[in-house]
C-alpha cells in the first residue's frame, strides 16, 4: 500500500462522521487533506427551543503525507503548522468545550528514529480563559506504511488502533 491508497481509506472512513476538505490551504501551507467532525450537544426544557446549556466539540485532522523520508525539519514544519492553525480555526466561546487537532503524516519510506522521539516527546494544550471556553489539544500521528507501524504522541494514543485498523484492510 502507498500513501496515496492509505489517504483513499482514510478518507473513505471519515466521510460519515468529517466534512473533507481537499488541498485546503491554511498559513500558506497546502495540506492535501483537512477533515472537520463538530459535535453539538443541548440540554433543553419543555422544549428545544429552551436551550439550558449546550457545548461542542471539535475535531480537526490535518492529514500529510512524505512519499520520501520525512526529516525532523518538515516535521517540525508541520507541527509549527498544527500549532499555529489554533490561533485560525479555534474559535473559543461560552459553548466551546474542546478542540482536538489531529496532525497525520504518512511516509511510503519509514520514519529515523529522531523523528519518532520528537512525536513521543511533544506535548501541546491550550486552555482559553483559564479553561472556562474549553481547551485545545494537539495529537501527532506518524503512519509507516513501510513497516506497517503507527507512533504516536500521548493525545494520539487514543486512535492509534484506528489507524493500525485501516493498514491490516
Amino acid at each position: 500500500m502507498n500513501s496515496l491508497e492509505y489517504i483513499g481509506l482514510l478518507k473513505y472512513e471519515f466521510t460519515d462522521f468529517f466534512d473533507i476538505f481537499e488541498n485546503y490551504k491554511i498559513d500558506n501551507y497546502n495540506i492535501p487533506i483537512l477533515a472537520r467532525s463538530i459535535i453539538r450537544n443541548e440540554r433543553y426544557a419543555l422544549s428545544k427551543k429552551f436551550v439550558l446549556d449546550a457545548y461542542e466539540n471539535y475535531e480537526y485532522c490535518f492529514i500529510n503525507y512524505n512519499e520520501a523520508n520525512v526529516t525532523t525539519d518538515q516535521l517540525s514544519s508541520f507541527i509549527e503548522l498544527l500549532k499555529s492553525s489554533v490561533k485560525t480555526i479555534v474559535k473559543p466561546n461560552e459553548e466551546h468545550m474542546s478542540t482536538t487537532i489531529n496532525g497525520i503524516y504518512i511516509t511510503d519510506t519509514g520514519f529515523n528514529q529522531e523523528v519518532i522521539e520528537k512525536v513521543r516527546k511533544f506535548k501541546f494544550r491550550k486552555n482559553f480563559t483559564f479553561g472556562l471556553k474549553g481547551w485545545c489539544d494537539i495529537a501527532l500521528v506518524l503512519v509507516d506504511l513501510n513497516e506497517y507501524k503507527v507512533y504516536t504522541n500521548k493525545q494520539g494514543r487514543s486512535s492509534k488502533d484506528f489507524y493500525l485498523s485501516i493498514l491490516e484492510d
